[in-house]
């Protein structure tokens, strides 16, 4: 793991919307390193360990939507536990040719529902996509 990912954000001050909403909202930083330092960022704490098991805890009792900024290795996990309600996917206009798949994982087919998509100047396309309790028949 690259020492970048390793540290949590210094606490500089805010740029924009996106960071004020980061900085205010109650934070869970899901670990494997029981020693990852989490101080420096507002409202956050630590949950070391099993994060399937976190996540589900805070489904059961949060009473408010839950949003995950994680890598594939996060997702995958938490797609696989059947946990995730609804994806954030943007598609970005580019061929890398390398990289991790979120869906890896997933042990049977999925159904989605498309609830948005939005397309933007730069070519990117965001969908946010519900996922059925049930599968489609069809």
């Amino acid at each position: 793991m690259r020492r970048s990912r390793r540290r949590a954000p210094t606490g500089r001050p805010p740029r924009g919307e996106l960071a004020h909403w980061m900085n205010r909202t109650p934070k869970v930083v899901l670990s494997s390193d029981t020693d990852f330092d989490v101080s420096s960022w507002p409202n956050s704490t630590l949950a070391a360990g099993d994060g399937v098991d976190h996540v589900r805890r805070l489904k059961d009792t949060a009473g408010g939507s839950l949003v995950v900024f994680g890598g594939a290795k996060t997702v995958r996990s938490l797609v696989a536990a059947d946990l995730v309600d609804e994806y954030w996917i943007k598609l970005n206009p580019a061929i890398v040719g390398h990289g991790g798949s979120m869906f890896t994982d997933v042990t049977a087919p999925r159904s989605l529902t498309l609830r948005s998509a939005r397309s933007y100047p730069s070519g990117t396309v965001a969908l946010i996509y519900s996922a059925r309790t049930q599968p489609r028949a069809d």
